[in-house]
């Protein structure tokens, strides 16, 4: 049963890494589609224009758009969506829950106790 415990653990454990690492695979495959994205336009002057300035071209594009996804980040945060969306995921989370559901007991066990308390006489 021990074991179960440690290798389930284990286990999670390197899926946590798994996914911080897929995430840094994001931003490189982020910014090589943007590369690629630059060089698929088939106007012979635009074509031009980046293999001519392409080690200027290519990070100006690359913060440009760094910079508008930020932007987009901080209006999902200021419009509420990731905290709803946070909201949502973590009562779906089973352990959230039942802490949720404890606290809710003995918040109802205690203002139990301070009625019935403020009842007997003194």
């Amino acid at each position: 049963m021990v074991k179960e415990k440690v290798s389930k653990k284990k286990i999670i454990a390197l899926k946590i890494y798994f996914d911080r690492a897929r995430m840094y695979l994001g931003y490189i495959n982020f910014f090589l589609l943007n590369v690629v994205l630059l060089n698929s336009f088939e106007n012979p002057q635009y074509q031009q224009f980046v293999k001519e300035y392409q080690y200027f071209v290519i990070p100006v594009l690359f913060v440009i758009y760094a910079l508008l996804l930020v932007f987009v980040g901080y209006l999902d945060t200021k419009l509420g969506f990731r905290s709803e969306e946070m909201r949502n995921n973590a009562m779906m989370n089973p352990v959230l829950t039942e802490l949720l559901d404890t606290v809710k007991r003995i918040e109802k066990q205690t203002e139990d106790n301070a009625t019935a308390s403020a009842r007997k006489p003194k």
